[in-house]
């Protein structure tokens, strides 16, 4: 099985599925990536991961054909540069204020003169070597307060980005229903902001926490599902026996 980054998966088809990992365990991602995963999310913000940790759980996931998107916890040169060395296919940035966020991660991301990232062509992220090609990292950017949201259409027309994350439980907190993701005014942010990334052609990420939402988002054309998160698959499991 040759490996097929989250770039090529997505020239192939129009939908891919994933989830959020937290636990800092190679043997955790090797184990959801057998499941037949897209990709997976690695969450450097709320998860404990190191960095020779987190380059076992990259490596894990790739041999099983699962794509490895970081979630880093702010926008950092020093964090970017690390986690883009160790081989991941892209980032998802979190506290996106505006689209200036955004051209700022852009450069990060970037080596000169599109951007300032340092480079080094002996390293995993490019392959060990200085003949070796490695495609653009995948860009993904969430979208959980109302200044990005304010920001919207800037940020879906930006063509740094690749897909649009809708943080829904970080955009209860801004709209004053902490939590409370299926409140009316959290349903209007996601509809809303599902509405204008279409109209820019833009791909869409949204969080499913079960198998009747994965149906009905599945359905409306939702290109990035990410179902649930490792914890919860581990939690939700245990509580349906005891039911």
């Amino acid at each position: 099985m040759s490996y097929q980054s989250i770039t090529n998966k997505r020239n192939k088809k129009k939908q891919v599925l994933g989830t959020w990992i937290t636990l800092p365990s190679a043997e955790m991602c090797e184990v959801l990536g057998r499941s037949g995963l897209d990709f997976a999310i690695l969450d450097l913000e709320h998860g404990t991961f190191d960095l020779p940790t987190l380059g076992h759980c990259i490596r894990a996931l790739q041999l099983t054909n699962t794509s490895p998107i970081v979630r880093i916890p702010e926008i950092s040169g020093t964090i970017v540069q690390n986690v883009l060395d160790l081989g991941v296919d892209g980032l998802i940035v979190p506290q996106v204020h505006g689209n200036e966020s955004v051209n700022d991660i852009a450069r990060l991301m970037n080596y000169p003169p599109q951007g300032v990232r340092g480079f080094n062509p002996f390293i995993r992220g490019e392959l060990y070597g200085p003949d070796r090609e490695r495609e653009k990292p995948f860009l993904s950017v969430i979208v959980e307060n109302k200044q990005a949201f304010e920001d919207l259409e800037a940020i879906a027309a930006n063509p740094a980005v690749d897909m649009v994350y809708l943080g829904v439980y970080d955009m209860s907190v801004h709209l004053g229903c902490p939590g409370e993701v299926d409140n009316p005014l959290v349903k209007d942010f996601v509809n809303n902001s599902i509405k204008a990334l279409k109209a820019q052609g833009k791909a869409t990420g949204l969080m499913v926490k079960n198998a009747s939402e994965y149906a009905h988002w599945k359905s409306e054309g939702i290109e990035f599902l990410v179902y649930a998160t490792d914890t919860l698959l581990l939690s939700t499991e245990l509580k349906a026996l005891q039911n």
